[in-house]
């Protein structure tokens, strides 16, 4: 039996300049946090319930990384970012709107990109 939804709210896209794009839990506190990739940064938005607690920008190399997952690689119970490149898969571990630290892995030139999976398992 579906349940009915008991609330509803709206998140600004920045007027279609920050799409959605994935739902991970990047703070740990089991609330799904909104992901939007724009042109030049990641819009993180936190979420508790249909309202945003903290937003914040991640750099995508001003659009040279699009992103594409997220899931836990620390192991610290936060999802962290997944955005490939031209010739690198870039990682960014995530401590609620705040990158920790970033890694790059080279792709093969752009021959074996991370697929576009939202929500990889951990």
């Amino acid at each position: 039996m579906a349940t009915a939804s008991t609330s509803s709210g709206f998140v600004s896209n920045g007027a279609g300049a920050f799409p959605f794009t994935i739902a991970a839990d990047l703070n740990g506190d089991g609330n799904a946090d909104l992901l939007s990739d724009g042109a030049t940064n990641v819009r993180v938005s936190l979420m508790n319930g249909t309202t945003v607690s903290s937003s914040g920008f991640v750099s995508n190399g001003g659009g040279a990384y699009d992103l594409v997952a997220a899931s836990d690689s620390s192991a610290d119970g936060n999802d962290d970012l997944k955005l490939n490149g031209a010739t690198q898969t870039r990682l960014n571990l995530m401590n609620g709107v705040t990158s920790t630290a970033q890694a790059f892995v080279s792709n093969g030139g752009g021959a074996f990109p991370l697929p576009t999976l939202p929500n990889l398992p951990n």
